[in-house]
């Protein structure tokens, strides 16, 4: 399907923001093994930009154009806007329940007011600019091919995921040699696979850390009251480092990957304050589930946290965060009239009391 005009110009612009010539000659070569001068007669560099959307449009390689340029420019936030259009950057899967107004006379010299205090107003641009280094740091899981569930860096090397989701690598019924951790995984509106992603494997010493869950949650979820080491997590190692790469051979940025923070700060998840989980949904690329009205509140002795924000099969082991982008939770499960997650904080006070804390790596590059 072409690209609609504005789309057009949205990449145009995007790409002339973030290219000059020799980087842009540089992109084109080695993703798609084609010369510029072959693709168009123009020197300036306008005229080249808007020659190579021509053909990469009327040959229907747009999406995957758009994904290289992001691999160049992971951070862009033109680009980021650009591919958002194309459906190449994590899309809303969310549910936003607005409180509802009861109507009255207005009194006040002011019409807007605060109605949800645990609803701040966020800075667009900024909320936008983590969310786009977070799009890199989460990963699809596979194990045999087979997409399991979702896992995220916070560390170098550390990807946090679900103990249920490789639980069969930890009894020794799959080789860790067949986990595969992929990240970057884009397709584009048209399921034309733009990025197959970057895939890391686990290194030789690739377990740092778990905790199983409570067997009675398989049974009666609601009801089960798992103790403090029933936490649901497994920490991995991946070999080769990604957090402390680029995003990809093709970056021309020298910023890393970088990794997620996970803190041990208790965050105290105030009833109906927002949550938002970036997840793969039956293997899919990534999407971003949000509801402003989130949270419900714990379970019994406060080993999950409760709340509204959709989950598809395939989240489990999504990072999920507060409004202003903190890492807060863990998700782990969905039940009948809610979704659950392990607060984040009792993991790291697992992870002190086995003496596996602070994390190696250190905090995550700014």
């Amino acid at each position: 399907m072409p690209l609609k005009p504005a789309e057009v110009e949205a990449l145009i612009d995007a790409l002339l923001a973030a290219f000059d010539l020799p980087t842009l000659r540089q992109m084109v070569r080695k993703n798609f093994n084609l010369n510029l001068e072959d693709i168009t007669s123009a020197t300036e560099l306008d005229e080249v930009v808007a020659g190579l959307v021509q053909v990469a449009d009327a040959e229907g390689w747009s999406a995957q154009l758009i994904a290289a340029a992001r691999n160049a420019y992971p951070h862009d936030p033109q680009l980021q806007a650009a591919a958002s259009r194309l459906g190449l950057a994590p899309s809303l899967v969310a549910a936003v329940r607005p409180k509802p107004l009861r109507r009255r006379a207005y009194t006040d010299s002011s019409l807007e007011k605060i109605i949800t205090g645990t609803n701040s107003l966020l800075d667009i641009a900024e909320w936008r600019s983590r969310l786009s280094e977070i799009e890199f740091q989460v990963c699809r899981l596979e194990i045999g091919s087979q997409p399991v569930g979702t896992g995220f860096l916070i560390g170098p090397n550390l990807l946090m995921t679900c103990y249920h989701v490789v639980e069969t690598l930890l009894h020794g019924e799959d080789s860790p040699q067949d986990l595969l951790a992929r990240f970057d995984f884009k397709i584009s509106r048209q399921q034309v696979v733009a990025n197959p992603g970057r895939t890391f494997l686990l290194d030789s010493d690739w377990l740092y850390d778990f905790s199983p869950y409570n067997p009675a949650e398989v049974q009666n979820p609601d009801d089960a009251l798992p103790s403090p080491e029933e936490l649901d997590y497994a920490i991995l190692r991946l070999a080769n480092n990604p957090g402390g790469q680029p995003v990809s051979e093709q970056s021309v940025e020298d910023r890393p990957r970088g990794w997620i923070d996970l803190t041990d700060r208790a965050y105290p998840f105030p009833p109906g304050s927002p949550l938002f989980i970036v997840q793969h949904p039956e293997g899919a690329p990534l999407k971003l589930a949000m509801d402003t009205k989130a949270i419900i509140g714990f379970n019994a002795n406060q080993t999950r946290v409760r709340y509204r924000t959709n989950t598809e099969k395939g989240a489990s082991g999504s990072p999920c965060f507060n409004n202003q982008w903190q890492l807060v939770a863990l998700h782990h499960s969905g039940i009948v009239e809610f979704n659950e997650g392990i607060p984040t904080h009792l993991i790291a006070a697992l992870l002190k009391q086995r003496g596996k804390w602070p994390l190696p790596g250190g905090s995550p590059p700014s």
